[in-house]
């Protein structure tokens, strides 16, 4: 499972380098992902590090940036499992370069010299410098706040069963209840054996009055987690 989420997230990193939309702070780890997906993302990448290895006496550049980024995405790319995300944007900062080393000299020696070449390419750049200042502005409002941060990685993924944990205390930190409430039973429903939202459930309905109920959610997040002796607090 991580060998297969490691061939999908280097195409899902590929792509959103090159067209970054539905960014977010998260990226839920599924448990498997379909063998046409795993299919599709073995042969893209196998065949750009063929076609790369195979210029590597004309285009050197291209295989330094293909194997810069897929070397530098190594140590992260989820064989060895940190945390529950399957992906994560920041772990692009130093893999990008790669990329874009192979893309900058790439379209130098792609494009033929002609009157006016340098002035043309300057002007492309600019225009796609331009177009990702934009995007950038766009996703800066998503980080305006805790609210409108984790509500846009739900929107991105609504599956994601840690989106709707922090939803759930950002809606219990503002009085809201009922909607937290759903929240945390919607993400037990995605993945049961998230301990947090076994508690806060827990200690939701506890609050709700509804002790009988409570007493199922806690008792599984002690088991989920033996030294949480906290949830004992609530029986």
């Amino acid at each position: 499972d991580r060998l297969g989420d490691a061939l999908v997230s280097y195409a899902r990193y590929l792509a959103a380098t090159f067209w970054p939309t539905d960014l977010s702070i998260t990226y839920w780890h599924p448990s498997s992902w379909p063998v046409a997906t795993l299919v599709g993302c073995a042969v893209l990448l196998g065949a750009i590090t063929i076609a790369s290895l195979r210029a590597l006496k004309s285009r050197p550049f291209l295989a330094v940036g293909w194997l810069w980024f897929l070397g530098m995405l190594v140590p992260v790319i989820g064989v060895v499992q940190v945390g529950e995300q399957a992906m994560a944007d920041r772990y692009m900062y130093l893999p990008s370069i790669g990329l874009f080393i192979a893309l900058a000299w790439g379209v130098d020696s792609a494009v033929p010299e002609f009157r006016g070449r340098t002035r043309v390419l300057a002007l492309v750049a600019a225009a796609v410098l331009i177009v990702c200042a934009w995007l950038t502005h766009a996703q800066t409002r998503v980080w305006q706040n805790s609210n409108a941060l984790w509500r846009h990685a739900h929107e991105v993924d609504p599956h994601n069963p840690l989106a709707l944990e922090v939803l759930g205390v950002l809606a219990e930190e503002q009085s809201r209840q009922v909607e937290a409430l759903g929240y945390y039973r919607r993400a037990l429903e995605i993945d049961p054996q998230r301990q947090n939202s076994q508690y806060n459930l827990g200690n939701l309905l506890r609050w709700f009055g509804r002790p009988d109920e409570a007493l199922g959610p806690l008792l599984e997040a002690v088991r989920l987690r033996p030294d949480f002796a906290m949830a004992y607090e609530s029986l």
